[in-house]
């Protein structure tokens, strides 16, 4: 009976460890992508803000984000309705 007992905590603590592992798996990716998602939209923002000081025109600047940011024009007059003002 102690040996069934013993083999049993010792399969939920393995169990356990590989919930937690994954946990900690999970969380990493969420933030990683968090991250990089954050990195991109300054990216975007600092290259919005560099073209408007140097007067670059409207349609230039959207045809610069699409190409370099590999943007939809949707998403590249969204950044730019956003990060212009």
């Amino acid at each position: 009976m102690r040996d069934i007992i013993k083999r049993f905590v010792s399969a939920s603590r393995k169990i356990g460890q590989g919930i937690n592992w994954m946990m900690y798996w999970w969380t990493r990716q969420i933030y990683w992508r968090i991250g990089l998602k954050r990195g991109i939209e300054f990216s975007i923002k600092q290259f919005i803000l560099d073209n408007l000081e140097e007067n670059v025109p409207k349609e230039r600047i959207l045809a610069k984000l699409r190409r370099r940011f590999k943007l939809t024009a949707r998403k590249a007059k969204m950044y730019y309705n956003r990060f212009a003002e």
